[in-house]
C-alpha cells in the first residue's frame, strides 16, 4: 500500500507542478505514514517545487519524540526530498507564510484516524474543535486542548480540509478499521471528526492495510 499511493501521490504532485509550477503536500505524524514517507521521499519528483506542511502539531518542541515536525524530516524529508520547502506549526515557524499556503487550496493532504474518531487534532473531546470544524471557520488553524493528551495541539481547520484538492485516509489494521466503520455510522464530524474528510465534493479516498 505504502509504494502504490505514494507513485499516486508523486504522480498528482508532478501533474500539478506542470500544470502551476508548485505544489503542496500537508502530511500527519503518528506511526502509519512511516512506510509511506519512506517510499515517498525515494519516489522521482521534483521536491524543489514542492512546499510540505502538516495537518497537525503537538505543541512541543521539534527534537522531542512526540513532534510530528521531527518525525517527517526524519522519515519523509530525506535524501532528494529534503530540497522540498518545510512549513512548521510550532516552534520557530513563520505562521503568517504557513497562513498564506493554508488560504489556498492544498494539493494534497494526508490524514490518519484515531479509535476515538479523530483526525488531525481534531478531538471530539476537546471544546475548541467544534468551531475549527465549522466550515465559516475563519482561520486555517486552531489550537486544540484535549483532556485525552498531554500536549495542546495546532490542528488544520475545516476550510482548508474541506478545499483540499485530493485528501487521504491512511489505515493500518483491524482495530482501525473498526473505527471508522463506527465513525461513518454516527456520520456527525462533530462527534466523529473523521467524518470531516468525507463532506464536501472530494471525500478521502481511504487506503487501508491488514
Amino acid at each position: 500500500m505504502a509504494d502504490q499511493l505514494a507513485c499516486l501521490i508523486a504522480d498528482l504532485l508532478s501533474a500539478t507542478i506542470a500544470e502551476r509550477g508548485r505544489a503542496s503536500l500537508a502530511v500527519s505524524g503518528g506511526t502509519t505514514p512511516l512506510l509511506l514517507f519512506e517510499s515517498l521521499s525515494k519516489t522521482p519528483l521534483d521536491w524543489t517545487k514542492v512546499t510540505v506542511t502538516l495537518t497537525d502539531e503537538r505543541c512541543v518542541p521539534a527534537d522531542s519524540e512526540r513532534s510530528n515536525e521531527g518525525f517527517v524530516r526524519r522519515s519523509l524529508l530525506t535524501g532528494d526530498a529534503e530540497a522540498a520547502a518545510f512549513l512548521p506549526l510550532y516552534g520557530e515557524s513563520n505562521l503568517s507564510e504557513t497562513a498564506a499556503v493554508l488560504s489556498l487550496p492544498l494539493d494534497v493532504a494526508i490524514f490518519g484516524l484515531g479509535e476515538d474518531f479523530h483526525t488531525a487534532s481534531l478531538f471530539p473531546d476537546a471544546k475548541e474543535t467544534a468551531a475549527a470544524l465549522d466550515p465559516a471557520c475563519a482561520l486555517p488553524l486552531a489550537l486544540i486542548r484535549p483532556s485525552s493528551q498531554p500536549e495542546e495541539r495546532i490542528t488544520l481547520t475545516a476550510p482548508p480540509i474541506l478545499t483540499c484538492r485530493h485528501k487521504f485516509l491512511i489505515l493500518h489494521g483491524e482495530a482501525k478499521k473498526a473505527a471508522l466503520q463506527k465513525a461513518q455510522s454516527i456520520g456527525d464530524p462533530q462527534q466523529a471528526p473523521v467524518n470531516i474528510l468525507f463532506v464536501g465534493g472530494d471525500p478521502a479516498e481511504v487506503h487501508l492495510a491488514p
